[in-house]
């Protein structure tokens, strides 16, 4: 490196070797960073569940679209009450009630007087041989006919009446945990909101950041060729300027990505999953079109 040209006229030791681990740090991030591209690489192979593609290929992803820095006017009262129309585990504890109540008025139907229509019918043939009490049985001169009500009226009905509070109590624990799952998604909805803010917000900190940074070391590269001559101090300066600058672009990335991931857990919460990434119009066309083979 240049700290150790210098070696033999003004760099120190020590200077030397800071520069070295400078230089074996960023090589161990650089390392770092080739690893967690190719994780993520397997990971959206495994889950895109492609039968071209699977993770014992070796395959280079390149992603064709930049992450969406697009961020609409959040209006908290509507995001609630698509959640709490939409989610789906509200829309199960929603279900859970319902069941509940239908199992309160079979409960209740139980407990009823029981009022029955009987009716039968009955053929007869009656003869000392067998052969003639068949021939009787076939004629159908002796039918008789029965029809009568079966009345049950419950007395005490203990077993029916504790199934009945038993049916009543799993209506109000159905009902507490829907209101239990709705605050949960609430909660959920309003720190997501609030999240997808702040993220926008330090997208354009970072940038600001990043810019600044690079403004830095494009100055002291501007002065490099015109400097009488290239300290190790200045080296070092450069060096630090140059990894603040990297430091200052992954914050940037990291800041874009935690806003897209922000809007993926909004809509997640809100049950909006599918149209923010425009499936909804594909499945009604494929739904038209089924109906029409049909």
């Amino acid at each position: 490196s240049k700290v150790e040209g210098r070696q033999e006229i003004d760099a120190t030791d020590v200077q030397i070797k800071q520069t070295e681990a400078s230089t074996k740090a960023r090589e161990a991030a650089l390392l770092q960073a080739s690893k967690a591209v190719s994780d993520a690489q397997d990971a959206l192979v495994r889950l895109m569940a492609d039968a071209q593609m699977t993770v014992l290929d070796e395959i280079q992803i390149i992603p064709a679209t930049a992450p969406s820095l697009e961020a609409e006017q959040l209006d908290l009262s509507k995001i609630l009450k698509i959640a709490m129309d939409r989610n789906p585990a509200i829309q199960q504890a929603r279900s859970a009630v319902e069941i509940a109540d239908i199992n309160i008025r079979v409960a209740e139907n139980q407990r009823m007087p029981r009022l029955d229509l009987v009716a039968s019918t009955r053929t007869q043939g009656l003869a000392r041989g067998r052969k003639t009490a068949g021939n009787v049985l076939e004629s159908g001169d002796y039918i008789s006919y029965a029809v009568g009500l079966s009345l049950e009226i419950p007395l005490g009905n203990r077993q029916r009446q504790a199934e009945l509070l038993k049916r009543r109590l799993e209506r109000r624990q159905a009902i507490a945990a829907l209101q239990n799952v709705a605050d949960q998604v609430a909660i959920a909805a309003k720190e997501a909101s609030r999240r997808i803010q702040t993220n926008y917000s330090e997208i354009q900190v970072q940038k600001d950041a990043a810019e600044a940074a690079r403004i830095h070391l494009q100055a002291l590269e501007d002065s490099e060729p015109i400097r009488e001559r290239l300290t190790p101090e200045f080296l070092l300066v450069k060096l630090q300027a140059q990894e603040a600058l990297a430091n200052a672009q992954r914050a940037e990335t990291r800041s874009v990505v935690d806003f897209n991931i922000s809007l993926a857990e909004l809509a997640r919460t809100s049950g909006t999953v599918l149209e923010l990434h425009q499936v909804r119009a594909s499945l009604a066309t494929a739904t038209s079109k089924n109906s029409v083979v049909e």
